[in-house]
């Protein structure tokens, strides 16, 4: 699995309000996936894909972390 530093990662998605990206979809397993989903979980925050719809800086493929409101 990918190591990330969830303080930082959740520091950042708090502080700023903004998602933080993760990475590629691609560049994850499934084990990985159910791991960054549980801790995510565990301190309030989502796990969503990038959607250029909404924002052209995203990519559809593309995981990000979002502190919930």
């Amino acid at each position: 699995m990918i190591n990330f530093n969830w303080d930082v990662v959740e520091q950042v998605c708090r502080e700023t309000g903004r998602a933080v990206m993760l990475g590629v979809w691609s560049d994850f397993d499934v084990h990985d996936k159910r791991k960054m989903d549980a801790e995510a979980k565990k301190r309030g925050l989502n796990l969503t894909m990038g959607n250029s719809k909404r924002s052209p800086d995203e990519e559809d493929d593309e995981l990000y972390a979002m502190a919930k409101l």
